[in-house]
């Protein structure tokens, strides 16, 4: 059975943990290491004063973690599907020729707090 030491002082948020306690449980995480590594440059674009939105592009993230475009993708897939993140596709509206395209113009990502607690322990 996965137990944590001091679960009672874990944060319950990432917004309320302080930049230490996500790293380290974002290293904790028992999922592979280009996953952690994808994790973490996300959390570094994380901004508190931005109200937790990070939006770097997809070849910005391959390019940290010196992958490809494809398998960064598939990364952030699996990250999604775990729980760990949450994507929402940004659009916006481009008119051509009188007629009206939405067009996907970015990726914004949320961090869960789910990295906090993954074995979903009761806090």
């Amino acid at each position: 059975m996965n137990t944590l030491k001091n679960v009672s002082h874990a944060p319950v948020s990432i917004a309320s943990a302080r930049p230490w306690q996500v790293k380290k449980a974002i290293q904790a995480l028992k999922i592979s290491h280009s996953l952690v590594r994808l994790l973490q440059v996300l959390y570094d674009h994380y901004n508190a004063k931005d109200k937790y939105r990070i939006y770097p592009s997809v070849e910005t993230l391959a390019e940290a973690i010196n992958i490809k475009p494809r398998q960064t993708r598939y990364l952030i897939s699996e990250l999604e599907a775990m729980g760990f993140i949450q994507v929402v596709d940004c659009y916006s509206t481009v008119k051509r020729n009188n007629k009206t395209y939405n067009t996907q113009t970015s990726n914004l990502y949320f961090l869960t707090d789910r990295i906090l607690n993954p074995y979903n322990v009761p806090v």
